[in-house]
């Protein structure tokens, strides 16, 4: 039986799994534009020194994969998206590339990733920011990213022509909401949405009604 509470540590020796991976996800997805393919750079970067990489195995296979990037100053730091003054940039932490065999969804596995990689970033006490990116058009990722405490603070092209949503998450003050600011906002909206983002409304919840329609809840942040 698999283990799918057992979360291994992966290095540099794990990336052909690793990528093997990746091209079967990217193979059965419906659209492509809704996950931008890690690089040789970035495998590099995350299971280096520059980040952490953790993944699922069933027996042999690795079925599940996640990782957190540290991009210190480097210019793709999502702080820098976000306005962050410049002496907290080193404390931003990024959740990169989470995806998990076809065959083995609905297990909750990223979320259980996410989670222990949080707890790795808690106990080192550097880093305040979390930072992560997803499609606007990716909603089962939209939720479990909201589920993991982060709220939608920009709509941004990012990764050369991609429109990705900016999440954030502050380690030291979680986010609270006014319950009376929030709006519901269709995500065929998106032009709305991005603008009510950048005069302050953050993404607090990702809804799908009865008739299969998604929206995005928007809400204001309590200083």
């Amino acid at each position: 039986m698999m283990m799918i509470d057992k979360i291994i540590h992966l290095e540099e020796q794990h990336r052909p799994l690793i990528m093997k991976l990746q091209d079967c996800v990217l193979t059965n997805l419906p659209d492509k534009k809704l996950y931008s393919p890690f690089t040789v750079d970035d495998f590099e970067r995350t299971l280096g020194s520059g980040g952490i990489s953790i993944g699922v195995f069933d027996q042999e296979q690795l079925i599940a994969y996640a990782c957190v990037l540290f991009p210190g100053l480097a210019e793709d730091n999502l702080g820098l998206d976000l306005g962050l003054p410049s002496e907290e940039l080193s404390n931003v932490a990024h959740l990169e590339g989470a995806f998990v065999h076809p065959l083995y969804r609905g297990r909750s596995l990223q979320k259980k990733m996410w989670f222990a990689l949080e707890e790795i970033i808690t106990q080192k006490n550097t880093y305040r920011h979390l930072c992560a990116t997803v499609s606007p058009y990716n909603y089962p990722s939209i939720k479990s990213t909201i589920g993991q405490g982060l709220v939608i603070r920009k709509l941004k092209i990012k990764y050369g022509n991609a429109l990705r949503f900016i999440f954030h998450k502050d380690l030291l003050l979680p986010s609270k909401i006014d319950p009376d600011s929030t709006l519901f906002i269709p995500v065929t909206e998106l032009k709305k949405t991005g603008k009510l983002l950048d005069s302050g409304h953050v993404g607090i919840e990702v809804i799908k009604n009865s008739k299969n329609e998604w929206s995005i809840a928007l809400g204001k942040l309590i200083e």
